[in-house]
Order: C-alpha cells, then sequence, then structure tokens
C-alpha cells in the first residue's frame, strides 16, 4: 500500500475516532439543559451545524436564550469557563486535513476563546442583578483567559456584577489584580471603577494620566472610536484622576464632552452595561 493510501485511511480512520468521542461528549453534555422548543441550550448555542459562530446560528440562539431567561445562564457560565486543551489545538490543526465527507460531520474547528466569547456574548444580554448569583464563580473566569479580546468581552460583562455594597472588599481585590492587566481597555477601566470603591489607591494614577492624554484611539474590539468616543474615554480618566490625586488632576485640562452621551458600563456610573459595544466576528 502505498503511503500517501496509508495516510489518507489513517486520517479517515482517525475522523471516525473523533466523530464517535464528539457524539458521546455532545450527548454528555446535553443532559439536564434547560431547553426550548425542543430542543436543549447547548444544541442552541452550537446550532444545526456545530457551529456557535455562523450568523444564522447566532440569531436563532439569542432568540431561545431571551425565552429560556436565567434557567440558561448556569449552562452560558460553564460554557464561559472552557479553556484551550491540546486536544482542541491539535484538534483545529487537524481539521482541515480530513476528508471532506468527516468535516461534515463533525463540529467544526473553533478554539477556546471564541467559544468563551460567545458565551459572555450571551451573558451580557442579561441584566446585572440576574448575574448577580453567579458573580464570584464568573470573577475567577475573567483573569484565566489568555487571548486579550475575549478577556476584555468578559471583563465588561462582569462588572456590571461586582459593585454591591456588601462586596466592596471582593471588588477592590478584584479591580486591583486588572491594573496590570496586558489590555489598556481593562486597566482603564478598572482605575475608573477603584477611583470609585476606594480613591486611597493609587496604583491606577498613571494609567489614569496615560488615558487623559492619549489621543490614539484604543480597543479595536469597540464597533466604531469616533472622536467624541475617544474624549469621553478622556473625560473618564480625568474624572476617575480627580477622586483618586485631585492635584494631579488640575494639571490637566478637563476633556469635557459636550452634547455627546455615551451609555455608562458599571453601576458607579448609574447605567447598565451597553449592549451594543462589542461586536463579535462571524463564520463564514
Amino acid at each position: 500500500m502505498h503511503r500517501k493510501t496509508r495516510n489518507q485511511l489513517g486520517l479517515v480512520i482517525l475522523g471516525l475516532v473523533i466523530l464517535i468521542l464528539f457524539a458521546a461528549w455532545f450527548s454528555a453534555k446535553s443532559t439536564n439543559l434547560p431547553a426550548y422548543q425542543g430542543k436543549t441550550a447547548a444544541e442552541w448555542f452550537y446550532g444545526d451545524h456545530r457551529n456557535p459562530r455562523l450568523l444564522k446560528t447566532v440569531e436563532e440562539a439569542k432568540l431561545a436564550f431571551d425565552a429560556m431567561g436565567t434557567n440558561c445562564i448556569p449552562y452560558l457560565v460553564e460554557v464561559a469557563k472552557g479553556e484551550e486543551t491540546v486536544f482542541n489545538r491539535f484538534y483545529c490543526r487537524l481539521h482541515p486535513k480530513l476528508p471532506s465527507f468527516i468535516r461534515a460531520r463533525i463540529r467544526p474547528a473553533n478554539t477556546a476563546h471564541s467559544i468563551q466569547m460567545r458565551a459572555f456574548d450571551y451573558l451580557r444580554r442579561f441584566e446585572s442583578q440576574q448575574l448577580d448569583p453567579f458573580a464570584s464563580e464568573l470573577m475567577k473566569i475573567v483573569p484565566t483567559i489568555a487571548d486579550n479580546l475575549s478577556r476584555e468581552l468578559a471583563f465588561w460583562v462582569i462588572e456590571t456584577s461586582t459593585m454591591g455594597a456588601e462586596n466592596i472588599e471582593f471588588s477592590r481585590d478584584y479591580y486591583c489584580e486588572f491594573l496590570n492587566d496586558p489590555s489598556f481597555n481593562v486597566r482603564l477601566e478598572a482605575a475608573v471603577v477603584l477611583s470609585r470603591v476606594d480613591p486611597s489607591i493609587t496604583n491606577g494614577i498613571d494609567t489614569l494620566i496615560f488615558g487623559i492624554t492619549n489621543n490614539t484611539p484604543r480597543g479595536a474590539v469597540f464597533l466604531d472610536f469616533p472622536r467624541p468616543s475617544l474624549l469621553h474615554t478622556q473625560e473618564r480618566a480625568y474624572n476617575a484622576l480627580s477622586l483618586v490625586a485631585p492635584e494631579v488632576a488640575r494639571s490637566f485640562k478637563n476633556p469635557t464632552v459636550k452634547n455627546y452621551q455615551e451609555p455608562a458600563r458599571s453601576r458607579f456610573d448609574g447605567a447598565p452595561f451597553p449592549r451594543g459595544l462589542f461586536e463579535l466576528p462571524f463564520a463564514d
């Protein structure tokens, strides 16, 4: 038997094994899940083509999860916990090499962080009070997310559920951890929140100053970043610095934005998380 033929046969056998493993895994994951119109939360999440990034799947899942209400939150939280594994990395590399009839019968290759992003995208559709019971659990997830974009989205979703007065100490420690985050967006938002939680914390002053003086739009995760939005970011940084270090803040010009309003991101700002802030990529 030629080497090429043996390799093709090996890929077919490997693909069949993966198909069996995936079927067993999906069946186990689908037990005891909330359902809507005869389909479980997992089936709505992954869709008919087992690809949670398809636009059709996302639109249908939104309607289903809205109908399920808070019953689907525990499932989405479990999905949000998913971390990248050696097997999934191997699967993502192997998938394009499998025969087409095998690929048509198994799930598409999706990185763990793309699944996490989709789960948090659905979670942000809920009100902060509905996420409160899961706040501590979700807060443990965010620092472990390696992908910057996924972590930013998770950070803003969780922010609305960490502001209760009874959790001030826990919230302070949580946000202090993000003052050294690789993402400037996360560092700045953590510093802004901490200015309200505990103005005595000065670790975020450098970040707030950069937020005021920086004229380059940051954060490609936003739908758009027009000049007023950039100025609004500078204004929020200035207001936060005024609480933490008033003398330092007075050395900068107040970047007040006129005739512009943007939804606040946290309870400290008096408004819920803006649901239209992020736009996630869809699969082809």
